[in-house]
């Protein structure tokens, strides 16, 4: 059995005051991801991405314009193609043990949040689909597993190179340093989930810890309701702490492929005697079975790294996403049960 997934999304966002001029920004991302599973139990995946800035700025990173200390656009990840993730996954005969090996991502791995996870899919700000308080380490050499140790309890851990950088291989960032991680995750029923993170980084004999908290729950039919909470380091994570908290609606209006987000988000920066505040607005348009596009209105208050009071960011967003199947099951062994 086989599967290969083929996304490119493209974003465009203006910002309505910065500290300097040419405001206006647009990132392309683009990722091959090709899976081959055998057997029911175990999986070969590998993926390359990338991206690239098409367009004139100060920063690359468009929330730097605002002084913000939150990415305005998650796919601003890296301009270079770049081979991100090979590694083996598994899972046990009665599925409730999953592992990776290999390269690997602890982002995609943990804080998963049904409402604003996927980045093709939900959220474009950083705090409402990643707890910024987490430093979690890049794509590296690592092992995650997965354990369901009873029906409603589940555990994962990851141990990954916390000096991985996106666009290399990760033996080419190995200092022997580990970020570590371990998420305890109570699932009562279908409709919902809390889930807490501890975790633990070492870089450049730097030591540091914390934790994160998130939790969804469906209040009404297809209406998502989540929080998160975390605390971050004193060297290495974007945010002192974060609180953030969202609503959305699956298939409104009666079509069951788009989505409707509001989110609110606040944090302290790191190094910083500055609050700040972010909130986001979304609609995600499924216009077909392979395009989807997303208009994106976002509110900057109090940038950490600005004397700027506030700022908005006007965004579009479109994605182009390809699949095709050899007969492989939608859920991959190590993965996380939704």
């Amino acid at each position: 059995m086989w599967r290969l997934e083929l996304t490119s999304t493209s974003v465009v966002q203006s910002l309505s005051r910065v500290a300097e001029p040419q405001p206006a920004l647009a990132t392309t991302y683009y990722s091959a991801k090709a899976v081959w599973q055998p057997a029911s139990w175990w999986m070969l995946r590998g993926e390359a991405e990338g991206g690239q800035v098409l367009g004139h700025n100060r920063s690359e990173v468009l929330a730097d314009n605002a002084g913000s200390q939150w990415s305005l656009n998650e796919m601003q990840e890296d301009p270079a193609i770049f081979v991100a993730l090979l590694h083996l996954a598994g899972t046990s005969p009665d599925g409730r043990l999953g592992w990776q090996l290999g390269k690997i991502s602890p982002k995609n791995t943990f804080d998963d949040n049904r409402a604003a996870r996927s980045k093709r899919t939900k959220f474009l700000a950083e705090p409402f689909v990643r707890n910024a308080a987490v430093p979690f380490a890049g794509k590296g050499l690592g092992g995650a597993m997965r354990w369901e140790f009873a029906s409603d309890w589940q555990l994962g851990l990851v141990l990954s190179d916390a000096n991985a950088a996106g666009s290399k291989a990760g033996f080419t960032t190995w200092r022997g340093e580990w970020f570590r991680a371990a998420e305890l995750t109570w699932r009562p029923d279908a409709l919902g989930a809390v889930r807490l993170l501890v975790w633990g980084t070492e870089k450049r004999g730097v030591h540091d810890d914390g934790w994160g908290l998130s939790a969804d729950r469906e209040v009404a039919p297809r209406w998502i309701l989540f929080a998160r909470a975390g605390s971050g380091s004193r060297h290495f994570a974007h945010s002192r702490w974060l609180a953030a908290a969202g609503l959305g609606r699956e298939g409104p209006f009666e079509r069951p492929k788009d989505y409707l987000g509001i989110a609110v988000a606040g944090g302290r920066a790191i190094g910083r005697d500055r609050t700040e505040w972010r909130g986001e607005l979304f609609y995600r348009w499924q216009v077909n079975r392979v395009l989807a596009l997303t208009p994106d209105l976002q509110f900057i208050g109090r940038p950490a790294r600005s004397r700027l009071e506030s700022a908005w960011a006007f965004g579009l967003r479109c994605t182009l996403f390809l699949r095709e199947s050899g007969g492989a099951r939608d859920r991959e062994p190590g993965s996380s049960p939704r």
